[in-house]
């Protein structure tokens, strides 16, 4: 009687891919990799995925993750961008001040 696999063998987890700091850059910004400021920035305003801790010193990313960040960028790209209020780039407006009616 030879082993064969019935739909009752649980399928084995698809194995995480954990990638570096350099894969990342390289993998969201192509042939000009992304600045590590530009991916830190991105994470906090939760356009990038948070890395995961694997030591004190070590961090990675799980490439899934990175993956539908990149798809959900690609999503949006066409979709028309929300204007948040009066937010402007740049230094705000100088007020002139009054005039003196003296």
């Amino acid at each position: 009687m030879t082993d064969h696999p019935t739909d009752k063998t649980p399928k084995p987890e698809p194995e995480l891919e954990l990638w570096d700091c350099e894969t990342v850059l390289r993998f969201f910004g192509g042939s000009k990799p992304i600045h590590i400021s530009t991916l830190y920035r991105g994470i906090h305003s939760d356009l990038y995925p948070k890395p995961v801790n694997v030591s004190a010193n070590v961090v990675r990313w799980l490439g899934h993750e990175c993956r539908a960040a990149q798809q959900r960028m690609l999503s949006e790209r066409d979709k028309p961008k929300k204007l948040q209020g009066a937010a402007r780039r740049g230094r705000p407006r100088r007020v002139p001040a009054e005039a003196d009616a003296t």
